[in-house]
């Protein structure tokens, strides 16, 4: 008898940022006690890559033949390329099945969220009234995406609503990561200095941070600062950082529901938190032990230095190898040390892939494929703790049906390998 559990593709960029990964791992809690399968489709680049990155790197929403799936969850806002974005928004619409956006609301589908600008005019209030203070600047998030205007719309609002003029100078524009945080921090100093500034997420507000005490001010007594987000370095940075919980988790769980339980188009919005930390000088949280703290940290850094020694060996490990057969047999250290369960390395057709010039003694071949091959094949595949290989099949399929098929439910994560413009599979 065939596998008749259901299954479920969600897709999203960047799974390594925090907001992704919660809801990741709010949809698989979910998911799981609804005996559900599920594929999960992204790519690992960062907002500020080149164009030709960004084609190779979103093709991976295109692999998946959606009308295979029981519903999809997507996160629009994380796919920044807009042609894949859209492109993906229109395959969603004609594959009829039940879909929900999370973050973003898109007609036609369910969709669950927060408010971005509740939550943001709040902590903006906060500095106001609570503080008294009136001398704040901005950092924003990426424009072009609607949780970064909305963010930046309560700003504006909240300072004009209480009658604080804000000048350009007041704000800079970044795209979410530690480095914009820290330029902010330059750009700022070179006008008059603020009392306070709020930064769209808190990756941007902990860049800022480390800036501000390089140049010697003091947080929050010289400069208050409130992030956004929750990130899990949130607690642990010095000054702990004042932000909002948005309660990705449960964005997960009831992306979920709604795909199974929903009969006409839902839209959900789930209440925030503030969590009011050292960093704007109202300190609520829960006191914990500097043993605790010091292990919780240990444990953190420890992870992180067996990935980054594990990323830099195996780089080091697979540069200037020849072919296939030699770069699987590298590689098979790396999945057992990994801890996966089970890994597959899906190539595209090589007939299909390159372009050939034989003319006398010039013989080229060059990579010409910008999607996936209607075949690919797995050189390396690892599972039940033993690696093996299988030939041809379908990419739409993802995996070959003997692997699908299987009593217990389980989630794949589904990241292309490419370069550039060009796709040579997927993993």
């Amino acid at each position: 008898m065939g596998n008749m559990r259901k299954k479920i593709a969600f897709l999203a960029g960047a799974i390594s940022f925090d907001n992704q990964n919660r809801v990741i791992d709010g949809v698989l809690r979910r998911a799981a006690e609804f005996d559900t399968d599920v594929f999960i489709f992204t790519c690992f680049v960062n907002y500020d890559e080149s164009e030709e990155n960004k084609v190779g790197a979103f093709q991976i929403m295109e692999l998946p033949d959606l009308t295979t799936y029981d519903g999809v969850i997507v996160m629009k806002n994380s796919i920044q390329y807009e042609p894949a974005s859209n492109s993906l928004m229109n395959r969603i619409k004609e594959s009829r099945i039940p879909a929900v956006s999370v973050d973003e609301y898109i007609d036609g589908m369910h969709n669950v969220g927060i408010s971005d600008y509740n939550s943001q005019k709040r902590i903006v209030e906060h500095l106001i009234k609570k503080h008294h203070l009136t001398k704040i600047n901005y950092v924003c998030g990426i424009l072009q995406g609607k949780e970064g205007m909305e963010r930046y719309r309560a700003y504006r609002d909240a300072m004009e609503e209480h009658g604080i003029p804000v000048c350009d100078c007041q704000v800079y524009c970044g795209n979410y990561n530690r480095e914009s945080g820290r330029k902010a921090i330059e750009y700022f100093m070179k006008n008059q200095t603020p009392q306070a500034i709020v930064f769209a997420n808190d990756a941007m507000a902990i860049g800022g941070m480390e800036r501000l005490q390089q140049y010697g001010y003091e947080i929050p007594k010289d400069i208050v600062v409130t992030g956004f987000d929750n990130d899990e370095l949130s607690a642990f940075y010095i000054p702990s950082l004042t932000t909002v919980d948005r309660r990705q988790e449960m964005l997960g769980e009831k992306a979920v529901d709604l795909l199974f339980d929903a009969q006409s188009h839902t839209s959900v919005k789930l209440e925030t938190q503030i969590l009011y930390r050292e960093s704007c000088g109202c300190n609520c949280q829960t006191p914990k032990s500097i043993r605790d703290l010091r292990v919780e940290y240990q444990n953190q850094c420890l992870s992180y230095e067996e990935a980054l020694d594990a990323l830099k060996s195996m780089e080091l490990d697979l540069t200037g190898l020849e072919s296939v057969e030699e770069l699987c047999s590298r590689l098979k250290k790396y999945v057992i040390r990994s801890d996966m369960k089970e890994f597959y390395l899906c190539l595209c057709d090589e007939k299909k892939l390159f372009a050939y010039d034989d003319i006398k003694t010039n013989i080229r071949e060059q990579a010409i494929c910008e999607h996936y091959t209607q075949k690919v094949h797995i050189p390396l595949a690892y599972h039940d703790r033993k690696f093996d290989s299988y030939g041809k099949f379908p990419s739409k399929e993802i995996l070959p049906y003997e692997m699908r098929n299987k009593l217990q439910k389980t989630f794949y994560i589904v990241t292309p390998i490419y370069y550039q413009k060009i796709c040579y599979g997927y993993r």
